[in-house]
């Protein structure tokens, strides 16, 4: 059980350096006022999960310690829907419920067709 903790906290320490990155690599440069950062970390996130996804599907004896790590703690430390939230009410407050709206579907249409691309990645290569 301990190790099991351990493979979630080693992920989600890196997931969460790297989703803090990406937030100072993208300070300055945002596309039609939306938060590329986020965005950017939750669509790769989704993609990531994806391809994890693919992969037990293709492979079941791909080890769970992988899942561990990978799926439970570098994607839940690198993608964030807290940040996401706090985002389109910023968006709402400031930019109006257009950005917001087209933030919240180019999140959720994009989220899961990143996914989808992930399976597909797998089902390809596998």
């Amino acid at each position: 059980m301990l190790k099991s903790f351990l493979w979630v906290a080693l992920g989600g320490a890196v997931g969460s350096m790297l989703r803090y990155g990406t937030a100072l690599l993208f300070k300055e440069w945002q596309w039609d006022r939306l938060p590329m950062a986020t965005l950017t970390v939750n669509l790769l996130g989704c993609l990531l999960i994806g391809v994890i996804y693919g992969l037990l599907n293709e492979m079941p004896q791909f080890p769970k310690k992988y899942v561990l790590l990978l799926a439970t703690g570098f994607c839940g430390g690198f993608t964030t829907f807290s940040s996401f939230a706090f985002e389109n009410v910023e968006l709402l407050e400031t930019q109006g419920t257009a950005q917001s709206l087209l933030y919240i579907s180019i999140s959720v249409v994009g989220g899961i067709a990143s996914v989808v691309a992930g399976v597909w990645i797998i089902r390809e290569l596998v």
